[in-house]
């Protein structure tokens, strides 16, 4: 069976659009969760030098959504010197997997519970 190349070609651009898409809803209920408890976040908020996808300034936590779009499922190469920028800056990145708008109890808890542990 031939495949044609052109359509081949195109595999990786819908993968990563995917993959934004579902970052996106995973960021709307952290944001949601966030509100939910009183917390004002921020997206794409500067820390050290780096934009982080949600920030609350006021408890120095950081949550980065992962997604294979814009990381390696495998490795995120580049992301251990940001995040050791981050953390010298007294930040805490908390990395939430794009996966994670499917069990939104679960993130919901996770929040909560990361938020407490801030600063």
């Amino acid at each position: 069976m031939d495949l044609n190349p052109e359509f081949m070609d195109h595999s990786s651009e819908v993968a990563a659009s995917e993959g934004m898409v579902q970052t996106s809803m995973v960021m709307m209920q952290v944001l949601s969760a966030l509100r939910a408890i009183g917390i004002t976040a921020y997206k794409r908020f500067p820390v050290a030098g780096e934009l982080v996808d949600i920030a609350i300034p006021h408890t120095g936590v950081a949550f980065e959504l992962d997604h294979c779009g814009r990381h390696d499922c495998d490795e995120h190469a580049g992301d251990s010197e940001r995040y050791n920028r981050i953390a010298q800056a007294g930040w805490r990145i908390v990395r939430i997997p794009a996966s994670a708008a499917t069990e939104p109890e679960r993130l919901f808890d996770r929040i909560s519970s990361e938020i407490k542990f801030g600063r």
